[in-house]
Order: structure tokens, then C-alpha cells, then sequence
């Protein structure tokens, strides 16, 4: 299998161990970034709805014994009308239960093993919303399509459809035994919307720090946030870069740690020049903000995205680029990359072949991994990468294009929409 070019170096800083500012420990500076997995329980019922399956606890066993310091979820909604696909987690009253909070607890048990710390994402999708939205619509005959319509909410339903939903799900979280949440305030959802000069046009004030309100100093709950550079740059251009910098100001008090993606942190081997204009842009963009953020974060903890190698990994920690190296797709062929670097066994992560440019396709490969992940359990002596399927060659992403053509083709007829992925058969 094919990976990345990648030079001898000693990888021994990226197992050092990370202290937080509220004094829990990192094992080492790897932290298994979020993605959404698809395949908590769905239905038309609200209240059993985004339960953890056995599948979930085999995946996040599988990244837990592979040597990450930190494990982080994917999207954990705290409202059940308001999901990013069919498949995400949800945390709320409508759905709450003790068969809940006894599988939440097995939840951030398998992603605990050999002192993996527990980290559930939280979020509200927003104008993102894809699954059951109650987002009022409205036909723009310009464009011919429909369009979501926004709707400032009242300071009264900040509190209790935000705020108090946001507690809620992550009292519960630390009630099971995760060591912290992470909000998602990236990708469009809802809380990047009340960060964005673009879509926030609000002119008072509401409160943004209850969860903080609600774990006092001294108390070992972390507590995240994720941002995404690239909305930074849509919503507002070069003067994104001054504008997350305000942010960022702000959350260097309230936050332990920051999860930022949206470019590359390990430089890229080529020209800009030959690279497509907006994905260029995009890198050129991220390295700006990564800069400047650098400069303001001191006691939250920066985890960004992007990267290939280990030298490249082992450089942003000597750089001051990075307090933790934060590894996402690539943890979806390899869930126990971090022992196989600290064995001596690889220099990089795979190569997937499939063009770097095409971000969507690259999701769904590693949302078919995750799902091959969640059918398999360990066993004794058993790899966390067994049976995984690899797209390190030409053959392989054909085989995957083609059935993803077929699945896709097949989606809205299908009898549950759970999983999202396709279950990719190599044969």
C-alpha cells in the first residue's frame, strides 16, 4: 500500500504528553479528529432517536487501543428535528432515557481504553440542517430552487432552544463519563452562524459560555470548540483573518482547546500556481489565520488538521504550530496510526488516490471505512485495521466510484436511509 514520501525522524515529541490549563493530562499530542459516523439509530420517532449502536462502540474501541491521546465524536445533535444526516448521535430532553444514558456511558468507555481521553462533539446544524428540519423554506425564482429563510430568533428562544439544549446534552455527556465536549462551530451550523459577520446581523446581547457557567474553575471537564478557516474566508474575505482573530481573543479564556481544519498545516510539496484557484486560495487562506492564531492562543490548546507525514507532524510541534496533532480521514484506514508511528513502523499515512481536490468523495470513502469499522469487534490479537477497505491504488477507487454511483442511484428508495455510507464490497 502506498503512502506518502516521508523522511527519518524521531517521532518521540509526538508522544509527550499534553497538560491543559485545567490540569488533565494528554497521553501523547494525537487527537482523532470528528467526523460524522451515520450510524446511531434513526426512525420516525423522536424518542429513540440518535441512540448508540454496537457499531458505534466497535469504531471508537478500535481508535481508543490505536494510540490516540484524544477521541473525538462525530456531530452529537442536541435537537432531533435538526440533524446533519440520518445516523447522527442526539442528546436532549425529547429523547432522553436510562437505556440512553446507560449506552452513552458504554459510548465514552470504548473510547476511553489504555487513558484515551473521551471527547463528544455537540452541535445544532442550523441552516445546515439536511433531515426533518423545521427551517422555514422559501422559493427564489432567480435561482429556481428553494431557499432557507432566516428567522432571528428572540432572545427568550436563545436561551431555551440553544443555550439550555446545549447544557443539557453536556451535563449528560459528563454524567456518562465523557472527559469533555467539543461545539461545533464550524461548517455552516448553527453556532459559526452567531460567529459570522456574514449571517449574524444581530445588534444585542445573549450569553454563549453557560456550559462554562456550569463547570467551575478547578474542574477537569474540558471543554472545545471547533472552527472551520474556510468560512472565515467566505463570509468575509482577507478581513476574515482580523475578524476569527476577535474570536479567538475571546476564546482563549473561555475554551481548553481549539480543533481547526479547513487547509493544510504540513505544507504542500508544489506551486500554488498549479494548483486549482479556489483550492489554493482556501491553503493560502488557512496558513494566515493558522499564523495569527498561533500568536493569540497561549493557554487554549491549538489542534489543527493536515497532515501527511510524520517529520511534517513532528515540525508543527517544534514550530509552536500545534499543541496536538489532530488526524481525521486518515484515522479511517488506519485507526491505530499513532502505535504504528510510535513502533517505527511508518513514516506517513496513506496515499488515497483519489484527486485532493474532491473533498466530498473523500468523506464518503472514510464514512465507508468508518462502517466497515462498526462491523467488525476486536478480538484478541486482532489488528484495528482489520478489515478495512484501502483506496491506496487506481483499481480500488474505480471499484468504490462505481458502487457509489449505484448507491447513490438507489438512496431514496432505500428502506432506512441508516447507514449513510456505502457499504463497499472489494471483491
Amino acid at each position: 500500500m502506498e503512502r506518502y514520501p516521508g523522511k527519518e525522524v524521531n517521532p518521540s515529541p509526538l508522544f509527550e504528553p499534553l497538560i491543559f490549563k485545567n490540569g488533565v493530562i494528554m497521553k501523547n499530542r494525537f487527537v482523532k479528529g470528528p467526523m460524522s459516523e451515520g450510524i446511531c439509530s434513526w426512525g420516525d420517532d423522536v424518542r429513540t432517536r440518535g441512540y448508540p449502536t454496537k457499531g458505534i462502540l466497535n469504531v471508537y474501541e478500535k481508535w481508543s487501543k490505536g494510540g490516540f491521546g484524544m477521541s473525538i465524536t462525530g456531530n452529537i445533535m442536541i435537537n432531533p428535528h435538526c440533524l446533519e444526516m440520518p445516523g447522527n448521535g442526539v442528546i436532549c430532553k425529547e429523547n432522553w432515557s436510562d437505556e440512553l444514558g446507560e449506552l452513552l456511558k458504554k459510548w465514552a468507555d470504548s473510547s476511553k481504553h489504555h487513558g484515551c481521553l473521551a471527547i463528544a462533539q455537540i452541535g445544532h446544524c442550523g441552516r445546515q440542517t439536511a433531515v426533518d428540519s423545521s427551517t422555514q423554506l422559501k422559493f427564489n425564482p432567480g435561482l429556481g430552487i428553494p431557499e432557507y429563510e432566516y428567522v432571528q430568533m428572540s432572545l427568550e428562544e436563545v436561551q431555551t432552544d440553544i443555550i439550555d439544549r446545549f447544557v443539557f446534552a453536556a451535563m449528560k455527556c459528563k454524567e456518562a463519563g465523557f472527559d469533555g465536549v467539543e461545539l461545533n462551530s464550524a461548517y455552516g451550523f448553527l453556532l459559526s452562524q452567531f460567529t459570522s459577520a456574514k449571517h449574524n446581523k444581530r445588534t444585542d446581547k445573549y450569553g454563549v459560555n453557560a456550559i462554562r457557567e456550569h463547570i467551575p474553575k478547578g474542574n477537569t471537564f474540558l471543554l472545545g470548540i471547533k472552527l472551520n478557516a474556510t468560512e472565515f474566508l467566505f463570509d468575509s474575505g482577507a478581513e476574515g483573518v482580523n475578524y476569527a482573530a476577535e474570536m479567538a481573543e475571546y476564546f482563549e479564556e473561555l475554551f481548553d482547546f481549539m480543533g481547526l481544519s479547513g487547509g493544510t498545516t504540513e505544507p504542500i510539496d508544489r506551486p500554488t500556481s498549479d494548483m486549482p484557484a479556489r483550492f489554493a486560495q482556501r491553503l493560502e487562506f488557512f496558513n494566515t489565520l493558522h499564523q495569527k492564531l498561533t500568536s493569540i492562543l497561549k493557554t487554549c490548546k491549538l489542534f489543527p488538521s493536515g497532515f501527511r507525514t510524520v517529520g511534517g507532524m513532528v515540525d508543527a510541534l517544534k514550530d509552536g504550530k500545534a499543541d496536538g496533532i489532530q488526524i481525521a480521514r486518515a484515522a479511517t484506514s488506519e485507526p491505530d496510526l499513532p502505535n504504528k508511528i510510535k513502533s517505527g513502523e511508518v513514516k506517513s499515512i496513506l496515499w488515497t488516490k483519489f484527486p485532493e481536490t474532491e473533498f466530498r468523495l473523500h468523506v464518503d470513502c472514510s464514512g465507508s471505512q468508518i462502517l466497515a469499522m462498526s462491523n467488525i469487534t476486536l478480538t484478541d490479537g486482532m489488528s484495528p485495521s482489520h478489515g478495512i477497505p484501502m483506496f491506496t491504488s487506481e483499481e480500488a477507487c474505480k471499484k468504490y466510484l462505481d458502487q457509489l454511483s449505484e448507491f447513490q442511484k438507489t438512496k431514496d428508495s432505500r428502506e432506512s436511509p441508516v447507514p449513510h455510507y456505502l457499504e463497499f464490497i472489494d471483491n
